[in-house]
Formats: C-alpha cells, structure tokens, sequence
C-alpha cells in the first residue's frame, strides 16, 4: 500500500463527508486508512445522489485547493495580472512625467489656469473564451475503485486533467503574445550583430549577455526608446505626437530567453547582467522551449530569428475575467460530464519598456 496516497484519499473521502448532507453523513461511515475501502464507498457508488454529492466536492470544491505538484504549472504565471470579472474591456492608463516651464513673478496671473495630464490610453478586451471538458461513465466508476491508492488517483488525475489543459493553453497564449507582438511590430526590436549560435556558440552567448546587460542598465533610465506607445498610436489612429517616457526599476526587469540560446550562456554571465546572484536570477530569467505556437487553423506559426525579450514584466499580463467548475450527470447515459470553463484577457502594454533580441 503506498500510504501517503491512501492518507490523502482518506482525507478527501471525510472532507467530502464533512461538507454532505445529513442522510449522507448517516449512510457514509467516516473512513480511515485501516476501514475497508469497499465498505466505505458502497453507500456512494450504490446511490446516485451521494455519488453526485461526493463528486460536486471533488470537482467543484477540491479542485480550487492546492493538489502537491501534479498540475502543470505555466512557465509565465508571473505575468498574471489582477483579474475584473465585471465587463469585457479593461482600461489602462499612463501619465507620462509632467513637463516644466520657466519661473517668472507674472505665472500668478496663470494661477486660476489649468494643465491636463498627458495621459496615455490603451484598452484590452477579453480574448479568451474556452472551456475543459472529461466525461466519466459511472459504470467504469463504480467499478474502478477496489482501495484507497485508486480514489486518490482518479481524483488527482481528473484534477490534472482539467486545470493542467487551462495551464498548458495559457502558457500557448503568452508565447502567441510574444510571436505576434514581434510581427505585428507590437513590440520594438533590436537586432544582435554576429549572432549566429549553430555556428559559434560561445561568441554568440556573449554577445546575447552583452545585449541584455545594455538593455537592464537602460531600461532603468527615464527614456522613449523602450516602448513603443508611438507606433500603437498611430496604428490606432490616435492624434498623440508626444512620446510616453517610461522606465523600470531594475527588480521588475525580466527576461525570456529561447532555451537553445540559453543553454550556452553562463549563468554568472546573465546573472550578473541583472545585478542578481544564482538564485534570484532564476525567477528573472525564463526559459522558453521556443517562440512559437499553433494558430487556429492548427499550422505552427514561429520566428526562429527571436532570441529573448526583455521586458518590464509588466509590458505583457493576461488577466481572469471569469473562472467555474462544474458538471452535469446524464442519467440515461449513465456517465457525469465535468466542466472548466475559463475567460480571460490577454494583451501587449505598449507604455512599458520591452525590446526583442533577433538574430541577424
């Protein structure tokens, strides 16, 4: 018997009990690793209702806990933002820094006068509507539990299941996000001389190390040659010839690296590069498999040219807009549908600081 999964069975089972109705609780005995696993769960494979009640906790209670580390969990989580289940759209704003004007005794004339903020707009609509699905036949059900080691692992499978397909499509959404936002000219680009890592490996994690030091000493420097607010006003045809000055304290400065590029680069190098030692620079500094994605016609969309993006970790964000489990029993057929159905809202913010390294 692996005891550590029989424990945490045990656990669900009498946490499900717990939160049941009466004529469950009297039907259901309270379980423990020694009680026979087919005693304790015939009250619930024998009754539809309790089943019901026993697999509404699973799904639509347990499921927003902590299930140890058997979810996957998206490489670009830090990039979640706080989410507005209210609406679709979302408005974001910058104040650029105000600009001074010369002292003269006669500006008290202008004291009644007044000076808007220059503020920058962009808006975000919610881009994401999907939903997760798994049916379970309660024939196979009924019949696949003989011990307490089988409940866990349906109920962490299950889990896995639903929550690791949201966390693998938000991953896919973000690197969509950095394909696109370079071809669409989203994001301001920065090409990398001499480059070419299949042909000199070590001269070119030099030169990648070198480029994203120069990037993290500017980027904390107030500057418009980082974002690219001038490019996305125009393209929305918004009249705003004043550029947004922006800048990042160096602690928010992140940086996604293409793992083959990466690999070849010392640690210490890129580490240095952030003013961080090992440890911390490992939350800095993100590997990505690839820039690359699956468009919805199921066709790879990919830009073997990129190599990294530094960026304010705030330049790229997605946000929950609405978030719910739950499922459906179709008694005819005999078999429960379990749903996740997920809304969010990705988007590229035009006033931080982000700059694509490309090979030549």
């Amino acid at each position: 018997m692996n005891a550590k999964k029989a424990e945490r069975a045990v656990k669900v089972f009498n946490d499900a009990r717990a939160q049941a109705s009466r004529d469950y609780i009297g039907a259901v005995p309270e379980a423990t690793v020694s009680l026979d696993f087919a005693r304790a769960f015939a009250p619930i494979v024998q009754y539809t209702p309790f089943m019901n009640e026993f697999l509404n906790y699973v799904v639509n209670k347990l499921v927003f806990q902590t299930v140890e580390s058997k979810m996957y969990e998206n490489k670009f989580s830090m990039l979640r933002r706080e989410g507005f289940p209210l609406g679709t759209d979302y408005e974001n704003n910058y104040i650029n820094p105000a600009l001074p004007r010369a002292y003269g005794i006669e500006l008290g004339d202008t004291l009644l006068n007044r000076k808007k903020p220059d503020v920058k707009t962009q808006y975000f609509r919610r881009n994401r509507e999907d939903q997760f699905w798994i049916t379970i036949p309660e024939p196979l059900l009924r019949g696949a539990y003989t011990q307490w080691e089988q409940l866990d692992d349906f109920i962490t499978g299950a889990i896995r299941s639903l929550y690791s397909g949201n966390a693998i499509k938000e991953q896919h959404l973000v690197k969509t996000l950095f394909v696109d936002g370079v071809t669409q000219n989203i994001i301001r680009t920065q090409t990398i001389p001499g480059y070419d890592e299949t042909g000199d490996a070590a001269n070119s994690a030099n030169l990648l190390i070198k480029a994203v030091r120069g990037l993290t000493y500017n980027f904390t420097f107030p500057s418009a040659d980082f974002n690219n607010w001038l490019a996305y006003a125009q393209a929305q045809g918004i009249q705003d010839d004043r550029p947004a000055i922006t800048w990042v304290e160096n602690n928010d400065i992140l940086a996604f690296i293409r793992t083959s590029a990466l690999v070849n680069a010392q640690v210490d190098s890129l580490a240095a590069a952030f003013n961080l030692n090992e440890g911390d620079f490992r939350s800095r500094v993100i590997p990505v498999d690839s820039f690359s994605y699956q468009n919805n016609e199921g066709e790879t969309v990919r830009n073997d040219k990129l190599i990294a993006i530094v960026c304010d970790r705030k330049a790229f964000e997605y946000r929950d807009n609405f978030t719910q489990a739950s499922d459906f029993f179709n008694a005819a057929g005999l078999y429960r549908n379990h749903y996740l159905t997920v809304f969010q809202t990705y988007g590229i913010n035009v006033c931080a600081n982000a700059i694509a390294l490309l090979a030549p």
